[in-house]
């Protein structure tokens, strides 16, 4: 429940950087380990290009050994852009400049996400 920045991709980068703060519940698992920002994120066409930092990928670790894997976080991730932003055709993940998200990963999503 974010208010409108004005901009498509204010309000996308806003989004991202929300989810990337993780859960105010403490019993929940963040989606990413603390301290992972937001590199770079562009809206373009239709399309949603994201950079995390290279945090990203770390564990999350304690209070959560078991954690939220870093697949499980970035289908979190795009699954939650394509559902709060109808507009968005695609969304383009990227962890310290490297894409994530190969064509099978998309195609994978956009099939089992019902979007």
């Amino acid at each position: 429940m974010l208010v409108r920045a004005g901009s498509r991709e204010d309000d996308i980068a806003r989004y991202v950087k929300e989810a990337l703060l993780g859960p105010v519940s403490l019993e929940q698992a963040p989606l990413f380990p603390k301290g992972t920002g937001v590199e770079s994120l562009l809206y373009r066409d239709g399309v949603v290009y994201a950079d995390l930092t290279e945090q990203a990928v770390l564990p999350v670790g304690l209070p959560f050994p078991e954690g939220v894997d870093v697949f499980t976080g970035l289908d979190t991730l795009y699954r939650g852009i394509r559902r709060n932003f109808s507009y968005v055709k695609d969304v383009r993940l990227f962890i310290g400049g490297h894409e994530v998200t190969s064509e099978k990963f998309r195609e994978n999503f956009a099939v089992n996400a019902n979007i």
